[in-house]
C-alpha cells in the first residue's frame, strides 16, 4: 500500500543456528564453511524483497551482548551483514556498538537514564532492559536522521 523510500532493519540476533537449505529440505549446519554463503544469500533475497535498489535500506547493527560465547556468534553474523550490505550500493550499515561501550571498548553494565542508573541488559545478558532499550533507540535515531537527510532519495534510486 505504501512505496517507502527508506526501510530500516535491525535483525539477526537469533540467527546463529542451523539454516534450511535453498530447497527447504536439508540443513546447513551452523559453523560449517557453507553457512556464511547461505546466510548471505538469504540476506540478498530479503534485500531484494524489500526493493533495495529502488529504495534505501538502513541496516542497524545489533547491540553488543554480555556473554562471550553469544557475543562471538553475533559478531560473526554482524560481519556477514556488513559484507553483504557493502556489495549493495542502496544499503547502509549503521554501526551502534559504541553506544553501549565505554571509551575503552568495554561493555557498559549501567546507563544513566533520566539521571538514574539503570541496567543495560536483562539477566539473560542478551536483551536490553526497557529503559536501556529506549535510550538505545533514541541514540540510534540520531544516527539514522543524518543518513536519511544526506541521501538524495528519489533522485538516487530512479532507474
Amino acid at each position: 500500500a505504501h512505496d517507502h523510500e527508506v526501510i530500516i532493519v535491525m535483525m539477526g540476533g537469533n540467527d546463529g543456528q542451523d539454516l534450511l537449505d535453498a530447497d527447504g529440505r536439508g540443513r546447513v549446519r551452523w559453523g560449517r564453511d557453507d553457512w556464511e554463503e547461505h546466510y548471505a544469500a538469504r540476506m540478498d533475497s530479503f534485500l531484494e524483497a524489500l526493493g533495495a535498489g529502488s529504495r534505501m535500506v538502513l541496516w542497524v547493527e545489533l547491540p553488543p551482548m554480555r556473554g562471550r560465547r553469544f557475543e562471538r556468534k553475533v559478531e560473526y553474523i554482524r560481519a556477514i551483514q556488513r559484507e553483504t550490505l557493502r556489495r549493495n550500493p542502496s544499503t547502509r550499515y549503521v554501526p551502534t556498538g559504541d553506544l553501549l561501550r565505554d571509551p575503552a571498548g568495554r561493555l557498559l553494565e549501567t546507563l544513566s537514564v533520566g539521571g538514574a542508573a539503570t541496567a543495560v541488559h536483562q539477566p539473560d545478558g542478551v536483551h536490553l532492559t526497557p529503559e536501556a532499550g529506549k535510550a538505545f533507540a533514541e541514540q540510534v535515531a540520531l544516527r539514522l536522521v543524518p543518513q536519511i537527510a544526506s541521501a538524495e532519495l528519489t533522485a538516487s534510486f530512479e532507474g
